[in-house]
């Protein structure tokens, strides 16, 4: 009877250590993350999509984390996000104070092989995607522009930022596979000069963007149907905008449809939010779960109904998978992507538009006049 009882209490016991690991486990990363202030990165400029969802994000995300950390929001422009892709990957502390939301095009940049690209999308840790919703290229109602078959005809110029982001890589494409006639001026400071440019009709409209970003931050245009939506990226269809074309459905070309369905593809990976990688896997769990409940968070919806943006988001596990299917594309189609991008001329916007305001580098010269 002794030994019977005896051997119940060592089992007890073990149950009771076995039975508080995971509390510990849980309080480890508690105690890592209370008191602590942690970095939201951007890689845009404001005034634009990216900007107001990381910004929203930060704003609710800490009190969710173990030990409720309080984030600051920090822009990081740069290249169309490759700097604080390139940051995250090489610089960032791997402890799970940092994150960043980087550019939907970062597949690209790697595919494509970009030079100044030094990062490996898959040794990231996704912890999620606030917010899926398809790309669309539009023209301001006022000009000229109401198909896509018109920018065949007509000269449509349309603003962008850098060589390797969207705003310069859908129009280049476009223009090898369809026959488009969109000229591209580079230098733009971020969505916001972009669409003041629109507004002043100094362009006629921007080849990218998406519609969850026009809503948010357009949506007087949106309201007055100041835009016309010439065709729209995803591989499904907008159910708002149906009768404007899914990109890769323009041509019969196999090897045409191929390269545009790589484009069409990255609205799924939407408004990604990445970890560097080797950060400890309890605390990307921890970050991923409170992600999670972040985008259930009444508080966090309440605010996004007010600022008119669309909740959409993926988990951080299912990005993973989106962004790993991208990278899976064979090389084949790779290398016909590569030759649409380099398709054409550019403009830069300092030779073209007026005001100089606008213009990154010109902005810089300024700067330096200054200091000088």
């Amino acid at each position: 009877m002794r030994r019977i009882t005896t051997c119940l209490a060592v089992a007890i016991g073990a149950g009771l250590v076995l039975g508080s690991a995971v509390p510990a486990k849980a309080d480890a990363v508690t105690d890592f993350y209370k008191g602590k202030r942690l970095k939201f990165l951007i890689g845009f400029g404001t005034g634009g999509g990216y900007n107001l969802y990381s910004r929203h994000v930060a704003r609710h995300m800490g009190r969710h984390i173990p030990g409720s950390p309080r984030f600051i929001a920090q822009n990081m422009p740069g290249a169309g996000s490759i700097r604080l892709t390139n940051y995250l990957y090489n610089k960032a502390p791997r402890d799970g104070t940092q994150m960043g939301m980087v550019s939907q095009a970062m597949p690209l940049s790697q595919l494509l092989k970009y030079k100044g690209f030094k990062a490996d999308l898959s040794k990231f840790n996704w912890i999620g995607n606030a917010s899926v919703s398809n790309g669309v290229t539009s023209a301001w109602h006022a000009k000229p522009f109401k198909t896509i078959d018109d920018v065949k005809k007509n000269e449509m110029v349309v603003p962008a930022s850098g060589g390797r982001s969207t705003s310069t890589i859908i129009p280049r494409v476009l223009n090898a596979i369809l026959g488009t006639k969109f000229k591209i001026i580079q230098g733009f400071n971020g969505a916001g000069q972009m669409n003041l440019a629109i507004e002043r009709g100094e362009v006629d409209g921007r080849a990218s963007n998406t519609m969850a970003s026009w809503h948010a931050t357009a949506p007087d245009w949106m309201e007055k149907k100041r835009l016309v939506h010439l065709v729209q990226f995803g591989l499904k269809s907008d159910p708002r905008i149906t009768h404007v074309p899914l990109a890769h459905t323009l041509t019969t070309n196999k090897d045409d449809q191929a390269v545009l369905k790589i484009l069409s593809s990255l609205p799924a990976i939407g408004r990604p939010i990445a970890a560097p990688p080797g950060v400890p896997a309890d605390r990307v769990k921890a970050l991923r779960a409170a992600f999670d409940a972040t985008m259930k968070d009444k508080a966090y919806i309440a605010e996004a109904k007010k600022l008119k943006m669309e909740l959409n988001p993926m988990g951080g596990a299912e990005l993973t998978q989106v962004i790993s299917k991208v990278m899976a594309t064979p090389q084949s189609v790779v290398d016909k992507f590569k030759i649409a991008v380099k398709y054409g001329k550019t403009y830069k916007c300092k030779d073209v538009m007026k005001d100089l305001t606008r213009c990154r580098k010109a902005k810089k010269k300024k700067k330096k006049k200054k200091s000088s």
